[in-house]
């Protein structure tokens, strides 16, 4: 935790420096767009198989210009994330969808090496709002307690998961004209999403994200 909070404030200190430059140029935008997102597990060998969930992420954005090619982009998103588990027991079939939303508080710094195109890199504070899984079992024929898949539904995870992560993005940026511009980032845990299981599991975050945005001036 004092990590995170040391790098929030050293974010901040880095964004009122900028707004202090009466030179610097402020503008404003939106942006939304899809995320393709998982949990890479670590600690445990997983019996079944992890893949990646579709979501969204919608916000608004700031752009500070620090100079000719390089700006610096707070953002605040909401990101629906999550991951597809699928287990196969026997005849038994065991999957689960995970459902997590977040704020997310990004913090890009952003380079133009060529008209147009930039690369961008910074990171991410996210704080969870919610995290629910529905189950779903299939194969089972009749009721059986010694079977830790038998139950089915939606479950609620929040308790188990930690309600701050840090994170960090790269990805690439165009600019089609003055307002309009789409991107591609990559944002991977840098901590557990997860507060550690008993069995020594670890999940981190892993997520594609791919937006369209607009400026207002």
């Amino acid at each position: 935790m004092k990590k995170i909070t040391l790098c929030a404030l050293l974010c901040f200190s880095l964004f009122v420096h900028a707004q202090d430059k009466a030179v610097r140029k402020t503008r404003f935008g939106l942006k939304a767009g899809l995320n393709i997102s998982s949990l890479m597990v670590s600690g445990v060998h997983l019996k079944g198989d992890m893949s990646y969930k579709a979501g969204f992420h919608i916000g608004g954005m700031m752009q500070v210009s620090l100079s000719k090619d390089f700006l610096m982009q707070p953002e605040l998103l909401f990101s629906n994330q999550g991951y597809n588990y699928e287990e196969r027991t026997g005849a038994a079939k065991y999957s689960k969808v995970g459902n997590i939303n977040y704020l997310a508080l990004p913090v890009m710094f952003v380079y133009y090496p060529i008209k147009n195109l930039s690369l961008e890199a910074g990171p991410q504070l996210s704080f969870l709002l919610s995290h629910k899984a529905k189950v779903n079992v299939t194969g089972v024929d009749e009721f059986d307690p010694t079977n830790p898949y038998i139950n089915e539904g939606t479950i609620d995870l929040k308790k188990s998961t930690r309600s701050v992560e840090l994170g960090m993005n790269v990805g690439l940026g165009y600019k089609i004209n003055q307002r309009l511009f789409c991107s591609g980032r990559y944002n991977f845990g840098m901590t557990q999403a997860n507060k550690e299981e008993s069995d020594g599991e670890k999940d981190r975050n892993s997520v594609f994200q791919f937006s369209i945005g607009y400026l207002f001036n």
